[in-house]
């Protein structure tokens, strides 16, 4: 939410938008903060890190897409970038989760909303775009995607609450990294 407010004017100012994506995945750390308290300590379970993983999927799926949208292909990128999501919840079927009719309604809006997207994206006008570069976009961004559900997924069923708050924290260390680097 803090990123969708204030994401846009940072883009048109001097600060880089990791910096607000940091500082919005901090202030949900702080947020839960009262939750992660009154719960105890993290598991020690190794298998939390993958929230930690999946919070450098984040970084680098926003990377790909702010990527994108700075060379005028959010149109296509977006949409099929988000198939991710389909990729993700394939591997939990595989994994073992149950399939039903609200799954299967999902995976068949995203499989058509990617199609739709990348079908009716506008014409790029101006210089030419490489449909190679695109497409790594586009698979980047979607096996990002996959990482950080995926890996958010296994990690919250140890505990969902250490496994949110890793999470952002990975984020905000990784985007702050990125922000820190755009200023130099």
């Amino acid at each position: 939410l803090f990123r969708s407010y204030f994401g846009g004017d940072a883009s048109r100012g001097d600060t880089p938008v990791f910096v607000v994506v940091a500082l919005g995945e901090l202030l949900g750390v702080v947020l839960m903060l009262p939750v992660l308290i009154a719960r105890g300590a993290p598991p020690a379970n190794p298998g939390l890190l993958l929230a930690a993983v999946a919070g450098v999927a984040v970084t680098v799926e926003l990377s790909l897409i702010y990527r994108a949208l700075a060379r005028g292909e959010a149109f296509i990128t977006a949409p099929v970038g988000a198939l991710g999501a389909a990729g993700a919840v394939t591997i939990g079927l595989i994994g073992g989760d149950p399939f039903d009719a609200a799954i299967a309604l999902g995976l068949l809006c995203a499989l058509a909303g990617g199609a739709v997207g990348a079908w009716t994206s506008p014409a790029v006008t101006g210089r030419k775009r490489s449909a190679g570069q695109t497409a790594a976009i586009c698979v980047g961004a979607a096996a990002a995607i996959v990482t950080m559900l995926t890996c958010l997924h296994a990690a919250s069923r140890l505990d969902p609450y250490w496994a949110t708050a890793t999470e952002h924290a990975s984020t905000a260390l990784t985007a702050g990294q990125r922000g820190q680097a755009g200023r130099q």
